[in-house]
């Protein structure tokens, strides 16, 4: 996997990390964002902001993999293709785009007809100064 003779290894608390699991987490972070992209593309809710940052950070994920940890290509690959053949994939990319942008907005409030009626008060209200400012 690795260019070299040495094995990377931290022990973060009970669990001990190698870097074949940290270039696993990489390159399956790479490819959700690669994916959100698309899809996002494909129900209508592009933002080119968060279409920037998702292309920013899976080219980081893989540069770090390639200069900064020296995982080579081959390995690189068999993951993504791991990763892309798995059955699980497309619901994660579903959820994980959910989480960036909601598809619809979610109610929040237990509250519906108080927050409703707040809000139709201060429309009044608005629209009450607007009349007494203009004439």
């Amino acid at each position: 996997m690795r260019k070299g003779k040495k094995k990377w290894a931290t022990s973060g608390g009970r669990e001990k990390r190698s870097l074949d699991s940290v270039a696993v987490s990489f390159i399956r972070y790479a490819e959700l964002a690669k994916a959100a992209r698309i899809y996002f593309k494909a129900t209508n809710r592009f933002d080119p902001k968060m279409d920037f940052k998702l292309f920013i950070e899976a080219e980081f994920c893989m540069g770090t993999l390639l200069h900064f940890f020296k995982v080579t290509k081959s390995f690189i690959a068999s993951i993504q293709h791991m990763v892309l053949e798995s059955e699980k994939f497309k619901e994660e990319v579903k959820e994980f785009c959910e989480g960036l942008i909601p598809e619809r907005s979610r109610l929040v409030t237990k509250n519906l007809e108080g927050e409703m009626a707040q809000i139709m008060q201060r429309d009044k209200a608005i629209k009450k100064r607007k009349n007494i400012l203009t004439g």
